[in-house]
């Protein structure tokens, strides 16, 4: 293996392990507070990968585990991760992703995955509703790095069986305070943002 590429793959290995160090506390106070199982997402090409995760307590949950590879068009943390990545790489993403239709609400129009996009980055969250799978929801928000950018998505998904579309919505801001936790974990701060444009 040559050099640049050993480097790449220990600096890979870097960032998870700091990942995980920082998402770890948080995501067990986002399932206490929720109730619901806990995960964190990352971007690896055109999929998301389930980098941290926590059961629900619940009798009836989802079963998704670590490492599992998903779509990125059709759940909550890749529609957070797709709406803030730069413009050029975001196309570029969507370019080479198929975007199948797993469920007849599957967004599978380019247009509307667009306009979706542009929603999350205003309100700063995403969901995702019967969109990878009948009967499954999740909520999600950006977890940014020291320099502001949005290096995964931490989420929780819910069985509608168990919870109604609207309850979950509720749970927005308690996903997004997580969400700011961990990235201050990771030495993001607003403040400094606001220097950096100031």
């Amino acid at each position: 293996m040559s050099r640049p590429r050993l480097f790449e793959l220990g600096e890979a290995v870097r960032v998870h392990m700091d990942l995980h160090a920082a998402v770890g506390q948080v995501l067990g106070e986002l399932r206490a507070q929720t109730g619901e199982s806990s995960q964190v997402g990352v971007l690896d090409g055109d999929e998301v990968v389930y980098v941290d995760r926590l059961e629900s307590a619940h009798s009836l949950r989802l079963f998704t585990e670590t490492g599992r590879r998903v779509p990125v068009h059709c759940t909550s943390s890749g529609k957070v991760l797709l709406a803030f990545l730069p413009e050029a790489r975001r196309h570029a993403v969507l370019r080479a992703a198929p975007l199948t239709a797993l469920t007849p609400h599957t967004i599978t129009d380019p247009d509307r995955l667009a306009a979706e996009l542009d929603r999350i980055r205003r309100r700063g969250w995403a969901e995702a509703i019967n969109e990878r799978e009948i009967g499954l929801a999740s909520i999600a928000a950006p977890v940014r790095d020291i320099n502001g950018e949005v290096t995964a998505a931490i989420s929780i998904g819910v069985p509608l069986a168990r919870c109604t579309v609207m309850a979950l919505r509720r749970l927005a801001p308690t996903i997004m305070e997580a969400a700011e936790a961990a990235s201050r974990r990771l030495g993001w701060s607003p403040e400094l943002l606001q220097q950096k444009e100031g």
